[in-house]
């Protein structure tokens, strides 16, 4: 049996209440793939999400699992991060209690992720007009140590 995660529960009532204020069905579909969502590793992408599907014996189709991938994202529960090399797009859960730096090898899509310090401290003395900042989430494109060229002596 599984155990179901405080991440998941946590976004589960957000899709419920995100489902209630937009008059739309919260579907065992949009459910199941939240679910995988909060499994699986991040950054994941639509093949994943079929394929944890497929392990579990699911019986959902290609294209509600887009759908659903879909939804999560306007729902502002998952979050597009980038098209890899290969024209695949990687997601990942929007995190609302922490800020992040995320750092994307745009040829293998190697997603690292931490907590940067240097940049908490400077959004915090930046003064915004008009706006009470909650989080951030920053993302920097280059090639990670294995996907850049050795540089010849």
């Amino acid at each position: 049996m599984r155990v179901v995660g405080n991440t998941y529960k946590r976004l589960l009532l957000q899709l419920k209440r995100y489902t209630r204020e937009h008059g739309k069905r919260l579907t065992s579909e949009r459910q199941n793939i939240l679910r995988y969502c909060c499994d699986l590793k991040m950054p994941i992408t639509v093949a994943d999400l079929i394929q944890a599907a497929k392990d579990e014996e699911a019986h959902i189709c290609t294209q509600a699992v887009y759908d659903a991938v879909d939804y999560l994202v306007e729902a502002g529960i998952l979050q597009r991060l980038m098209m890899t090399s290969q024209h695949v797009a990687t997601y990942a859960l929007v995190s609302e209690r922490r800020n992040r730096l995320r750092l994307i090898c745009t040829e293998c899509g190697r997603v690292t992720s931490f907590k940067p310090l240097t940049l908490t401290e400077y959004f915090k003395a930046r003064a915004f007009d008009n706006f009470d900042m909650k989080n951030y989430t920053v993302y920097v494109y280059g090639k990670c140590k294995s996907c850049r060229p050795i540089k010849e002596k």
